[in-house]
């Protein structure tokens, strides 16, 4: 049978599984190719230890402290290795046992409440430390020195100024040295020679007062007369003076007034007693009364 001339160009089958095949690669040619993913470049390693895993089944513990690794194994003996482990395992050990007892006050000690006790309601000396102080520092800010340039007249008036001054003080010293030996000398004349011997030798003499008190007088302004009884223990202190006059004359009004007006000197005195109680006196200062009023004044002839 002789065959139609589109029969004689239709394709054979080898042709037709061919141009499939050209056809496929010419299609997967179109296709988008995929981009590869660029190489990203390795994470840091996490700051400060990080906690892997510690389990009671499993008490290793693993820590990346900077990326590298540590393990923590579990002793039942204390080594120097073991320190941390020793230190924090039932709150047993002497160094954790004592550091949470002595700062603060608690009822139980142990490990696990040794960060409630620390910092919970602030009683605790840890909790104390760790809070900063809110109130402002204030300090004095530094002064410049300053250089004084002087001419030489300044300098010379400056210098007889500074002479002057000296000069002045000396002068003022021995005005009160002098006034101090006059006083003494007066002293010592109106004293018997047994007080004058004592006030000598012992800086002090003693005065009987008409309602039979003891007084024992020391030298100096200030708390200097006492109440002593008859073994010569002080039992009474009193403070009473006039102000501003050398010793000798404040030793003297005291004496004279223990003689004549013991009543006034007793009502102007601060007293201490044996047992430390004080007793107040008058506030009115003897100075500024008339002593002709206070102390009858006895002269001779």
């Amino acid at each position: 049978m002789r065959s139609s001339g589109a029969e004689r160009f239709k394709p054979s089958i080898g042709e037709r599984l061919r141009q499939s095949s050209e056809d496929k690669k010419l299609r997967g040619s179109r296709r988008p190719k995929k981009e590869k993913p660029e190489p990203q470049p390795p994470q840091p390693a996490p700051i400060g230890p990080t906690l892997v895993s510690i389990t009671t089944n499993n008490p290793d513990g693993f820590f990346r402290p900077g990326g590298g690794i540590i393990r923590i194994r579990t002793a039942t003996t204390a080594y120097n290795n073991t320190v941390w482990y020793q230190w924090t395992q039932t709150g047993t050990a002497e160094t954790w046992d004592q550091w949470q007892s002595l700062p603060i006050t608690l009822t139980t000690t142990s490990a696990s409440t040794v960060w409630e006790s620390w910092v919970d309601t602030g009683t605790g000396l840890g909790n104390r430390l760790l809070r900063p102080d809110p109130r402002p520092i204030t300090r004095a800010a530094p002064r410049p020195a300053i250089e004084v340039i002087e001419t030489e007249e300044e300098r010379r008036r400056r210098n007889e100024q500074l002479e002057r001054f000296r000069r002045e003080e000396e002068e003022k010293n021995r005005k009160i040295r002098e006034a101090y030996g006059r006083a003494m000398d007066l002293l010592k004349s109106c004293l018997n020679n047994e007080q004058r011997d004592s006030l000598e030798k012992s800086k002090f003499f003693y005065v009987t007062a008409p309602s039979g008190r003891k007084y024992r007088i020391d030298e100096g302004t200030h708390g200097n007369l006492k109440v002593v009884n008859k073994e010569g223990r002080v039992i009474e202190r009193l403070c009473v003076q006039p102000n501003d006059v050398p010793a000798g004359d404040a030793m003297l009004v005291q004496k004279l007034m223990i003689e004549t007006a013991e009543d006034a000197l007793r009502r102007h005195a601060n007293i201490t007693l044996e047992n430390g109680q004080m007793l107040y006196g008058d506030r009115a200062l003897l100075d500024n009364q008339k002593l002709a009023d206070i102390i009858p004044i006895r002269r001779a002839g």
